[in-house]
This record gives structure tokens, sequence and C-alpha cells, in this order.
């Protein structure tokens, strides 16, 4: 009996090799699928640059079972492929935990001088002029993170959640994630949090009329929430505020900004704070 030889082609793997600094970190959420997780944001290089990515989901359990504490500007090897998401967002990325090989961590000491000069050579070239200057790449889901730096730092605001709007609601319950696309599992966050923390801004650009942007940083949220454990909530108000304006405006502040999963607003992602040149003292802020 002779047989037809079908071709049954191979499907191609999506996922290839690539070189990450992980940079951002987002608060932990809690995952029936994935157990306890963050979103992170990073730099890969392409063409002799770098550009940033976002990376979802990283199992904050089994990165820690495999290579201890995943500290900022750890720089990975991992197997990543474009992400399936609603938005279709060119720089989300999903990872292959298994594939995760420690490179270098030499650039995780914030207190060291020569660690941030390093640091700036790395993050500091990636630096959009504004907001209103990438803004219509977010609209067409091309750059969704980016770095910028503040002309203007004029407030810093925590508000009870009911203020905010219905998308900053779902991302405080937990109902989606600054950076995490879709996925099957259920998710909340590992301790809700009931406010919403903003800085009020402006951009280097003629065109900026100013900012109220929504915070999803680890390590503020984090700061508050130890504040609280301690000093209580009217009292870690003070002293977050006073951190986050009087401190951080005292060196070299950046934003990383990032979109949400499900109406690809803008938000603060993250904190990237070097000490100003003629400011040679490195303290710990968080």
């Amino acid at each position: 009996m002779n047989f037809l030889k079908m071709d049954v082609k191979k499907k191609e793997d999506p996922y290839i090799e690539k070189e990450i600094y992980i940079i951002v970190k987002t608060y932990p959420i809690l995952s029936k699928k994935y157990e306890t997780l963050i979103c992170t944001a990073g730099l890969i290089k392409e063409q002799n640059r770098y550009k940033w990515i976002r990376i979802y989901p990283v199992s904050l359990d089994y990165y820690k079972k495999h290579y201890g504490e995943l500290k900022k500007f750890t720089c990975i090897k991992a197997k990543i492929a474009p992400a399936k998401e609603k938005l279709s967002r060119k720089d989300s990325f999903k990872i292959k935990m298994e594939s995760i090989e420690i490179i270098d961590q030499t650039l995780t000491d914030t207190k060291n001088v020569p660690s941030w000069e390093k640091r700036n050579k790395l993050v500091l070239p990636t630096k959009s002029k504004s907001i209103e200057d990438i803004d219509n790449l977010r609209k067409n889901k091309v750059k969704t993170i980016a770095i910028i730096k503040p002309k203007s730092v004029d407030d810093f605001l925590i508000e009870p959640k009911e203020r905010g709007s219905k998308w900053e609601k779902e991302l405080i319950n937990g109902k989606q994630t600054t950076l995490v696309g879709d996925y099957e599992a259920e998710v909340r966050p590992v301790e809700h949090i009931p406010f919403i923390f903003r800085y009020v801004f402006k951009c280097n650009d003629n065109r900026c009329k100013g900012h109220k942007m929504m915070i999803e940083d680890w390590e503020i949220l984090e700061l508050w929430r130890k504040e609280k454990k301690s000093k209580g909530i009217e009292k870690a108000h003070k002293s977050v505020k006073y951190k986050c304006i009087k401190e951080m405006t005292e060196r070299n502040l950046h934003f990383i900004i990032g979109t949400e999963s499900s109406y690809n607003n803008w938000i603060i992602i993250g904190l990237y704070y070097p000490p100003k040149r003629k400011n040679r003292k490195i303290t710990e802020f968080f």
C-alpha cells in the first residue's frame, strides 16, 4: 500500500536569546498560575544601540529559588519572544524563566560612584526629549517604554484610589497591570495599597502643558508600605513625599515611563536617579 508523504513543517521557534539589563521592577502581584509575579523593563542591544523593552511575567519565586534576589541592573541572558497581547505593543516580550543565565551584577551597587557612571553610559543615551515628542509612537504602539528627564517636578501626590480614573482603579485592584499583557490567571496585589501615587511635573518641551502621572514603581510603593507599618499612614505620606520631592530632586532625576496594558496610557514605572556630578556623596533612598 502506498502512502502519501506529507511535508510537516516544523513550527518556527519564536524565542531568541538576548542579553538584557533589568532596570525596572513593578509592584508584585499574586497569580494562581505564576505565583508571585513581577513585570520588568530593561535594555537590550540592537544594531549597536540599546532600546527599552518590557518582559513578563517574571516569577519571583522561581527566580529567587534558582538565582537569588533579582537586583536592578542585573544583566541576564534569556530567551524572549514577542508577547501576544490585546494592544500588540511592539516592545512587549515574554520570557522563558528556565532559560535565564546571570551574566553580570557589577552595576547593582547603588552606593558606588563608578557604578553610577557606568549606568549613565548605558541608560542616558536612550533618553527621549519629552512625552510630547514620543506620543505618536505610543499611539501606534511602536514605543511604549521610554526614559525622560522632567524640566520641573512640581508636586508629589498621594490620593485615595476613589479619585482615580477607571483604568487607574483597575491597576490598583490588580485587574490589569502596567507592563503585563493578556494572560489567563487570577491576579491580585501582594498587599493592597488603597492610594494612588503621582508625580506632577513638566517636560522640557514648549508643547508640554504639564502632567499629573500615576506611579507604579515597586521602590516607592514598598517604601510607603514599610513607612506605614512603622509610623502609621499620615507619617508615611509625609515621609514618602519628602523623599520623592526633596531628596530625589537633589539628584539627576529621570522618569522611566510605560503604558498600562488596557488603554495604553502613560504612567511612571520606575525612577532613575544618579547623583549630580557636584554631589559625590551616595546615599540610599529606598
